[in-house]
């Protein structure tokens, strides 16, 4: 309820009321509580997003399992 996607994709997700995603994210297989703002080009993958929590631009949050996309995995 009363959510805004900008260009992205959520796959596998929800989100709950009140919520911002910025173009260009993408969120897989996670929660995104009320009151979250997600900035441009995020990914958040298998995770919870607290209530109110805001993420920077370019921010890459939790574990892909992919090997391709090196997120989540040390550099």
């Amino acid at each position: 309820k009363d959510c805004c996607v900008s260009g992205s994709v959520i796959t596998s997700s929800t989100l709950e009321k009140n919520v911002y995603i910025s173009a260009f994210c993408e969120v897989c297989d996670s929660r995104i509580s009320e009151e979250c703002i997600l900035g441009g080009s995020c990914k958040i993958f298998n995770t919870n997003v607290s209530k109110g929590t805001k993420v920077s631009p370019n921010s890459v949050i939790g574990d892909t399992n992919d090997s391709d996309s090196g997120a989540g995995q040390s550099r």
